[in-house]
């Protein structure tokens, strides 16, 4: 979620060294499998907001209600500098919370509502009709 190239390089080279057992037994291995999947197709849902304001609790509230228990959904405040990820650059200081739906470091439209969420949601494929 940071945009790190150095973990996505981690996580492939962890599940290159223990292939042999994902081939094997997957069901034993349902957390590295799960590794593989996100490293491939995953993508970052950040509520850039204040953590305190309603819009922001919505935003994050709708986002964790629609999708599955394998999409992460962060909460990032957009004020606080040290908070260094590609998803929130050019977003700094903004006057409304959005949710940023994004992958490998391209967004789409940010949603500053729930309904314009649940649409991004759906054409972004995470959630059905």
């Amino acid at each position: 979620i940071t945009g790190n190239p150095d973990w996505k390089e981690k996580a492939q080279k962890l599940i290159e060294a223990r292939g042999s057992i994902v081939s094997a037994a997957p069901i034993a291995v349902s957390t590295l499998v799960r590794l593989g999947s996100m490293t491939d197709r995953s993508y970052t849902l950040v509520v850039a907001g204040p953590p305190d304001s309603p819009a922001t609790r919505e935003l994050a509230s709708t986002a964790r209600s629609l999708t599955g228990p394998d999409i992460m959904v962060v909460v990032a405040d957009q004020a606080d500098a040290a908070v260094d990820w590609m998803e929130l650059e050019g977003r700094r200081g903004l006057a409304k919370p959005q949710l940023l739906i994004c992958r490998e470091g391209v967004c789409l439209l940010p949603a500053f509502t729930r309904e314009e969420a649940v649409e991004r949601l759906k054409l972004a494929g995470l959630v059905s009709d």
